[in-house]
Order: structure tokens, then sequence, then C-alpha cells
């Protein structure tokens, strides 16, 4: 969402209990599932990975020309000889833009994780919004995304919120002609809209939970759970 100016400190986050417990994931966590790395995200998320725990779809807007996620997640699956079943979503709740879909991971994670959500949402919370996307985006040492801006429809009517779990002054960002670094337990409000980069010169991976909050849904219908 175009917020109108580059970023906003939307305050302060406890993220000890999350920072502890993504601390200890092992490479293994960070790239059994690979999906969104190999069909969802474009060339200049190559140098990250991401663990999906809730993800929007738009049934008529996807390069793909699936109706539903879960069966981009079966043609991925099918020629790498893979039982898709782990990596369905096991949630769908519908929106007038399309289905906000959850994965297993969410469940996995919640226990930790919610709470760092309604933390971050907390100062933009409205009676209707909704979040239609948590992911754990972890990007590697020494690498970059280059300057891009994200296009996706939900990319212009959600907040895109990230929440740093670790990471330092040695990663920088870029919006415009903005530069920062994020801190660790804080919320930042970052405007996707415009053109944007990040740069990790360190030695570490930097890894922020990414929450996309969509303030305004003209309709929302609570999930019905299964895979999808």
């Amino acid at each position: 969402m175009d917020i109108g100016v580059p970023y906003r400190d939307l305050g302060a986050v406890d993220i000890r209990a999350a920072e502890a417990f993504v601390s200890a994931f092992t490479d293994e966590i960070w790239t059994r599932n690979t999906f969104r790395q190999e069909v969802l995200a474009d060339k200049v998320h190559a140098a990250t990975q991401t663990i999906i725990l809730r993800h929007e779809w738009v049934r008529d807007e996807n390069p793909w020309g699936v109706h539903e996620l879960g069966d981009l997640v079966r043609d991925w699956a099918r020629p790498k000889g893979l039982d898709p079943s782990p990596f369905l979503p096991i949630g769908k709740e519908e929106t007038a833009m399309g289905p906000i879909y959850t994965f297993r991971e969410w469940e996995e994670y919640r226990s930790v994780l919610e709470s760092v959500v309604e933390q971050a949402i907390r100062p933009i919370k409205t009676d209707r919004g909704l979040v239609v996307r948590v992911a754990l985006v972890a990007l590697n040492p020494h690498a970059e995304i280059l300057p891009h801006v994200d296009g996706q429809p939900f990319a212009y009517v959600c907040h895109r919120l990230h929440v740093p779990l670790s990471g330092s002054g040695d990663v920088r960002y870029k919006i415009g002609k903005k530069k920062f670094s994020m801190k660790p337990g804080r919320v930042y409000d970052f405007n996707n809209r415009v053109l944007h980069s990040v740069k990790n010169s360190g030695a570490e991976r930097r890894i922020n939970l990414f929450v996309d909050y969509y303030p305004d849904p003209p309709f929302y219908v609570p999930p019905a759970m299964g895979p999808r």
C-alpha cells in the first residue's frame, strides 16, 4: 500500500519468544518447502527463503490462470514426485478480491507468532480488517533484493508490515531515496508501492515476519477448514 511516506515506525513489539523460536530453525526447516521460491516469488527474491503461514490469492489475476492455489501446489509437486499433501493449505477465507489461505505451518507456529501478529497490527487495526498474508522471510548473508515495486493486487490495498526478528545495522533498506535500517522488536509499515530494495552486508540471515493487513475488505467469509 502507498502510505504516502517511505515507512512508518509503528512502535515496539515483544519478540522475545518469537526470536528464540525462529533462531533455532535449521536449514532444513527453511528449505523444506520451496514452492514460494520456485513458483510464487519473482527473480528479485531469489536470495530469500520463505515460510508461508497465510497467503492471499486472486483467482482472475494470477499469471498461471489457476482458480485455486491448491491446484498450483499440485502442479508444482507432481513433476518432483512429491506428495502435495504437506504443502497444501488447510483453511480458506473468502474476500471480495479472492481467498486467503492458511497453511499448516501457521498451526505449528501459532502459539509463538500469533501474539506478534496481533501486536504488529494493533496501531492500524480496524473493525473490519483482515490479515491476508503472514510469512517468515530470511535474507541470506551478503545478499540483496534488487529494486522493485510490489505489483500483486493486494499490494494496492494492504499495509505491508515488517517485524524484524534478527539482523542489525548490516541490513540496509532503501525506499525511493530514503535509506534506513530496521531494529528488531519494532514494527514498520513499509511502503511497497514505491521502488525499494534490501541489502544484507552481514554474515547472518536477516529474518523478518511479514504481515499484510487489509484494513477495509468489502466482505469476509470465515474459514472453512480442510485441504483446498
